[in-house]
């Protein structure tokens, strides 16, 4: 599933290791491995990078480019925020990278 954080960051999530590998060897191939951010289990991301990816008023939660937008408010805590956002994802592992 991807979601659009900001303009130019991308959560993309993945239920299986192996395709989070293929989707990461893509990207080398393309050379455009500068444009990852993260990757691995989203829920141990570092609180800096953090608040870098996550938009200030709101996270606009897009499944599968459809139509159906969700928005997650997002309080005093960011890092509350990004759990919740978590439990809607429901995925092991993930890649944040730059459009």
């Amino acid at each position: 599933m991807e979601v659009i954080l900001k303009e130019n960051i991308v959560f993309n999530s993945f239920s299986e290791e192996s395709e989070l590998r293929e989707t990461i060897l893509k990207f080398i191939w393309d050379s455009k491995s500068d444009k990852i951010l993260y990757k691995g289990d989203p829920s141990l991301i570092n609180y800096k990078l953090l608040k870098k990816i996550l938009p200030l008023e709101k996270v606009k939660h897009s499944q599968n480019k459809n139509s159906i937008n969700q928005f997650v408010e997002i309080g005093e805590n960011v890092r509350e925020v990004y759990k919740n956002f978590l439990d809607i994802v429901g995925s092991s592992y993930c890649l944040i990278y730059k459009i």
